[in-house]
């Protein structure tokens, strides 16, 4: 007899980063309706308010606090907020990114710094952070980093740095899994095409072309919703993925099969 428990986040205290938006509140959302407990972290304090007064009128256990997981004090502020609220962690999901889409000589020391500092270091420090944590819990803890096709792929209209700020979230990843797998931590990356977001709705806005291109070059023919990216990651935080770490998952419509 099947054990349907293994398919629900049920009792999981979880904390998302970039949560007040696209795909970040898609997770958000679909890990509240498979049963979790979240944290949401972001530094937009509006949307975070929004979200949050929505969610709770919908019945769902979630707080939040504003952060920029850049700086080593909202760091702190966020452990102690995991403390007070969660008591404690299971899973770990580090979504939060940006991009700076210029050529490569236009890019300034500056645009070099923010980029890895928001894509790769703040996933970096959070998983160190938490460590303590997420050994010590009881329901299989896990680490889930959003990165990007553009990790494994050339596309041209993104540019170097987020490509390989996400090459390296995902190397980060593997290492991770291995090093963490003695104690229990499975550590896992979903890679995500072209997504229904405000950043990439922005992206498709100044160069009208490229949404086109890209429903043709995918076999499925279309833009990933935001909750299908979602889903994902809540079926690697699921006891359903217990034997499930170091994956590198396409989420992608079949894009990487074929490409342009």
């Amino acid at each position: 007899m099947q054990n349907h428990s293994v398919w629900s986040l049920d009792r999981k205290k979880v904390i998302i980063t970039g949560a007040a938006s696209g795909i970040g509140l898609a997770i958000t959302e679909t890990f509240l309706e498979l049963g979790a407990t979240v944290l949401m972290v972001d530094r937009d304090q509006k949307a975070l308010d929004l979200e949050k007064t929505r969610l709770l009128d919908l019945g769902f256990s979630v707080d939040c606090i504003v952060a920029d997981v850049t700086q080593a004090n909202d760091l702190q502020a966020i452990v102690r907020k995991m403390e007070s609220f969660l008591g404690g962690l299971d899973v770990l999901v580090n979504n939060v990114g940006m991009n700076i889409r210029k050529p490569t000589l236009e890019y300034t020391a500056e645009d070099f710094h923010t980029i890895m500092s928001v894509n790769l270091e703040s996933a970096f420090n959070l998983s160190r952070l938490f460590y303590p944590w997420l050994k010590a819990s009881q329901q299989g803890p896990s680490i889930v980093n959003v990165s990007s096709l553009n990790s494994q792929r050339v596309i041209r209209f993104t540019s170097a740095m987020y490509t390989a700020s996400k090459a390296a979230l995902e190397q980060l990843s593997n290492f991770l899994a291995v090093e963490w797998a003695p104690e229990g931590i499975r550590v896992n990356s979903i890679h995500p095409w072209a997504t229904r977001t405000p950043l990439a709705m922005d992206a498709f806005h100044k160069n009208p072309d490229i949404e086109e291109r890209i429903q043709k070059a995918t076999p499925l023919g279309r833009i990933a919703e935001p909750e299908e990216v979602a889903r994902v990651a809540a079926f690697l935080a699921m006891p359903a993925a217990s034997y499930i770490t170091g994956v590198n998952l396409a989420v992608d419509g079949g894009f990487s099969k074929l490409g342009f």
